[in-house]
């Protein structure tokens, strides 16, 4: 499983290179200030992003209730070109116990995170001081659609999922 796990992490670090230079539509620090204002809780499949003023990350996902859960997993990952960033606190948002999870991977670079959600939000609040973050996501074994995924006040979409962030 750990083997897997780290194997997935690789092949997404390494796409996450790729959309680097490529991923005009989130890299503006600007455009992933501010949390949105049009979150609607239960509503609609959707993941949201943003940075504080304080530098504080936040990650929520959501989806519309149904007699079976949604399930998101992935991970964000703080990146540099020495892979020495770290994620440095890490706070679970309205977790349900034993059904959701979000914890700090084994180097400390990444955030490993899997929800049901079903009618409700999840997600997490973290800080690290990396000036790139990768983040994949997936709900129900399928990588979430960028337009599913809605960064900073202005929701502004990412071009691709894997997705790298500029700070």
């Amino acid at each position: 499983m750990t083997k897997t796990i780290t194997s997935m992490l690789a092949v997404a670090i390494g796409l996450g290179a790729l959309t680097l230079a490529s991923d005009a539509g989130a890299k503006n620090v600007k455009r992933w200030i501010g949390k949105p204002s049009f979150v609607q809780v239960g509503k609609a499949v959707a993941v949201y992003g943003w940075q504080d003023k304080a530098r504080g990350l936040h990650l929520r996902v959501t989806a519309p209730a149904r007699n079976k859960a949604y399930r998101f997993r992935g991970t964000v990952c703080a990146l540099d070109k020495k892979g020495q960033n770290t994620i440095k606190s890490l706070t679970p948002v309205l977790l349900e116990k034993n059904q959701d999870s979000a914890k700090v991977g084994p180097h400390g670079h990444c955030v490993w995170f899997a929800f049901k959600t079903s009618g409700h939000i999840d997600g997490f609040d973290f800080t690290t001081d990396a000036k790139h973050l990768l983040f994949t996501i997936f709900r129900d074994g399928k990588k979430v659609s960028p337009k599913k995924i809605y960064l900073g006040a202005k929701g502004v979409h990412p071009a691709k999922n894997p997705a790298v962030i500029k700070r």
